[in-house]
Order: structure tokens, then C-alpha cells, then sequence
């Protein structure tokens, strides 16, 4: 799986859990490699679940 968003390129999932999927992600001008954690869908509409989501993220 290979898509290109914004300004990342996603490559495999490298994590899952009960939050979110973990992609390898490359940045396109600056070519750094990173994980990127995308929120379940089924959670997006939950405003509790993306809090947290958020929270994590800030830590």
C-alpha cells in the first residue's frame, strides 16, 4: 500500500490497536521517515474517543 497524502506518503502498517492504525510514512520534501497513527473510523464520530486520541498524540 502505497498513497500519497498531502504532504506524507503512506507506506505499511507497522502497529494496530484498539485506537488507531500505525503507518511507516515518508515526508515528501524532507524525506524523514515516520509513524503516523490515523484514528479508527468507527471512532471519528465519537468525540470522547477523539479527545483522547488528541491527548495521546500531545504526549
Amino acid at each position: 500500500m502505497t498513497q500519497k497524502e498531502h504532504t506524507y506518503t503512506f507506506y505499511e502498517e507497522i502497529g494496530r490497536g484498539g485506537m488507531g492504525i500505525v503507518y511507516r510514512a515518508v515526508h515528501n520534501d524532507t524525506k524523514e521517515e515516520v509513524a503516523i497513527k490515523v484514528l479508527h473510523k468507527e471512532l471519528v464520530h465519537d468525540s470522547k474517543q477523539v479527545e483522547r486520541f488528541e491527548r495521546e498524540a500531545r504526549s
